[in-house]
């Protein structure tokens, strides 16, 4: 940009010496204004390529000679969608006429005013600021060689443009961009320096830019580089805003090759309050809230005696940065302090930064390596990796981080020590852990170079993987809690798995494969229970079921629900679930609930010790489609099927009891119906019979019927 900038004001001030020059002519056509006029533009357009409009010419020789001029155009490039490169309403240049005849352009002053610039880059690529001579169509002569061997020189006192409005329309790119440049003043002083003075509004904002230059004669009139007297310039833009200084950029350097921008070494210093604001100047720049921003930089280009064709250089960074915003979506998660240092080529680049998530604060010490190494990747065209290591804790936490980043195959390790992780919301209720360890890695894949700075963010976010052990103490979830927990935790494309999780206190012990697809078009949570146990307690407060049964239950089964958070799960789960219980008790006011009258035809005592409890059902839609009900105890049995809407708290269950007493066996078929705070319960009539009766008159004892061995088969399957 910085080049496209020369080019313009060396094409417009050429335009301007171009029209002096040819005022020579003037001393031959003094008299004929018209000759004066027509020679001049055909002069111009030989020069620029493009045709030019000149009105009310005129030359005044006292009481210094003078130029003056109303209404000047050139033309824009073919097609161009304006009518005229630039236009000016006024012109004017006081010049010494004796100092042409040498081929010296010597101006003591020259005003442009009521500048109207068109800058255009059409589809095809094509500037209009960049300008393409007519070719000679001669050969000169030996004679003529000699005669103009002598180029052209330039000098001046004083430089002034006032209310130049300049549009910058790039079709190609489709970036457009307006601004008025309100004063421009440069003076030339002890020969070949300059100063000079801007002050402009863009947007919503004003600015100014100062500064000076030496050799400026080689910026100006040479393309090549110039090694005896390379250009040295200092200048400072400032922004201001509501007539408040919001940030002020100090550059200075030397450039040997001023056309090609090459041989340079330029240091950059300055301070930003806060870098959005740049975005009333650069209103497309879409830059990011950070506030109270320092920095001081070195950038070279200097070939040595080892390196003939070197490459741009950092040789010096130092960056501090205030409060930064991570993410709008992550408000609970800021950069409060970033520096970023390495004062030397070689030297390591060392960053800390503390930050703050959910109020708690954190900190982060560490290197990115050299100076030196990490330009070779940044500007390389291979996929190679960041090295990284250093230390990031806090309050709570502290982790050991040592790899590499980005690049096509990175990797990470990590130890992590977590005291103390609690997270409470609306969607997915309350976690809390303490003494939590990870060992693992983690991998951060993303192309590291320029182009793909501004979307290493999004890049990062979708390619993160993560793998390693992780295991901690006293876990609690929303009201379950267990005193240990580890798992073998992955984390690829958006998907999360964790095998072999292990959840388990003195009572429980959950054996679990979880699998999450977190991509947006599918969000998925896969459960696979491996053969558990957890307490009754459990079902009864989840499905709010009166206290029947009491004693540990194996769970097995597989589960799959849609959605990104635990309300979502709870309310999508699909899969079957088997459950089998040895050796509880049963509660028979828990029994007598659900079996009403149908309950005083039991052997029931207070608590009775079952042989087995053996459940499986089907999940699907916030329902339970239970296949398998058995409950068996020394002298009854109750066998079951029917379902239960989780929403609605509604059961329909049909179950026969398998009754013996002594000599008698009895069968009486039982629907329950209804509210599960309040069911109704009817006997099923069997061929119009309540119920029958069986009774062994040659034995006095008759064997119960097992129905333990083949319930429990069912409930245990996968």
């Amino acid at each position: 940009m910085m080049l496209k900038k020369k080019k313009i004001f060396i094409g417009v001030l050429g335009a301007s010496v171009l029209l002096i020059a040819g005022s020579n002519l003037a001393i031959n056509y003094m008299i004929d204004r018209q000759k004066i006029n027509d020679q001049l533009s055909e002069i111009i357009e030989k020069k620029t390529g493009r045709k030019v409009h000149l009105n009310h010419l005129s030359l005044q020789l006292v009481p210094w000679p003078e130029i003056k001029a109303s209404d000047i155009a050139l033309a824009n490039i073919k097609d161009g969608k304006a009518d005229y490169f630039i236009h000016a309403g006024k012109f004017s240049a006081k010049i010494n006429l004796l100092s042409l005849l040498k081929k010296n352009i010597n101006i003591h002053a020259l005003e442009l005013s009521n500048v109207k610039l068109n800058l255009e880059e059409n589809q095809d690529g094509v500037k209009n600021w960049e300008f393409h001579p007519y070719k000679k169509s001669y050969i000169p002569s030996e004679k003529n060689k000699k005669k103009n061997k002598k180029k052209w020189s330039v000098n001046f006192r004083t430089i002034n443009f006032s209310h130049v409005q300049t549009c910058y329309d790039n079709f190609k790119n489709n970036k457009h961009a307006h601004f008025l440049l309100k004063t421009v003043d440069i003076d030339q002083f002890e020969g070949n320096k300059i100063r000079f003075e801007i002050n402009g509004h863009n947007h919503q904002a004003n600015f100014s830019l100062s500064g000076r230059i030496n050799h400026a004669d080689a910026l100006l009139l040479h393309r090549n580089v110039v090694s005896s007297s390379p250009v040295k310039f200092q200048m400072v833009l400032t922004e201001y805003f509501q007539n408040q200084n919001v940030g002020n950029i100090h550059v200075n350097g030397t450039v040997k090759d001023s056309i090609n921008l090459k041989n340079f070494s330029i240091s950059a210093r300055g301070a930003i309050l806060n870098l959005q604001n740049l975005n009333l100047l650069f209103p497309h720049a879409n830059l990011p809230l950070v506030e109270n921003i320092t920095f001081n930089t070195l950038f070279e280009d200097v070939d040595t005696e080892t390196e003939k064709n070197s490459k741009p250089k950092i040789k010096l960074l130092q960056l501090n940065m205030g409060y930064i915003p991570i993410r709008e979506s992550y408000k609970d998660f800021d950069l409060t302090n970033v520096q970023i240092l390495a004062n030397q080529f070689n030297e390591n680049i060392n960053i800390q930064f503390k930050g703050k998530v959910n109020d708690n604060i954190f900190s982060w010490a560490g290197d990115l390596g050299t100076l030196n190494n990490f330009q070779q990747i940044l500007f390389s065209d291979n996929l190679k990796e960041i090295p990284i290591k250093g230390n990031l804790s806090s309050d709570n936490y502290s982790a050991q981080i040592h790899g590499t980043v980005g690049g096509k195959n990175p990797s990470l390790k990590i130890k992590l020590n977590a005291l103390k992780i609690d997270h409470q919301s609306s969607k997915n209720g309350f976690v809390e852990a303490h003494d939590i360890f990870y060992n693992g890695k983690i991998y951060l894949p993303f192309r590291v170079d320029i182009q793909s700075i501004n979307h290493i963010r999004d890049e990062i976010l979708h390619n993160l993987g993560a793998e390693g052990n992780i295991n901690g103490k006293n876990l609690q979830f929303n009201q379950y809690n267990f005193n240990n927990f580890s798992g073998y935790f992955n984390w690829n494309n958006n998907q999360l798995k964790i095998n072999n999780a292990q959840f388990i206190n003195k009572q429980n012990h959950l054996n679990l494969d979880i699998a999450y697809n977190h991509n947006n078009d599918d969000q998925k949570l896969y459960v696979t229970i491996h053969p558990s146990v957890i307490p009754m307690e459990w079902l009864e407060q989840r499905y709010k079921l009166a206290e029947l049964y009491s004693g540990p239950i194996e769970v097995t089964g597989n589960i799959s629900a849609k959605g990104s958070n635990y309300d979502q799960w709870i309310h999508s789960m699909v899969g079957r679930v088997g459950m089998a219980g040895i050796g509880g008790i049963v509660k028979a006011e828990g029994l007598r609930h659900y079996l009403g009258k149908a309950a005083d035809t039991l052997p029931l005592k207070k608590n009775l010790s079952t042989q087995c409890l053996a459940v499986h059902f089907n999940l699907k839609n916030d329902q339970l489609y239970f296949d398998t009900f058995t409950l068996q105890a020394k002298k009854f049995a109750l066998n079951g099927t029917g379902y239960y809407s989780i929403p609605a708290h509604q059961i329909d269950f049909h179950i026969v009891p398998d009754i013996s007493l002594g000599s008698f066996s009895a069968s009486v078929p039982i629907i329950i119906k209804g509210n599960l705070d309040k069911p109704i319960i009817n006997f099923e009539k069997n061929k119009d019979k309540v119920f029958t009766l069986s009774i062994n008159t040659i034995k006095k004892m008759l064997e119960r019927t097992d129905y333990c061995s083949d319930s429990l088969s069912k409930a245990r399957a996968q």
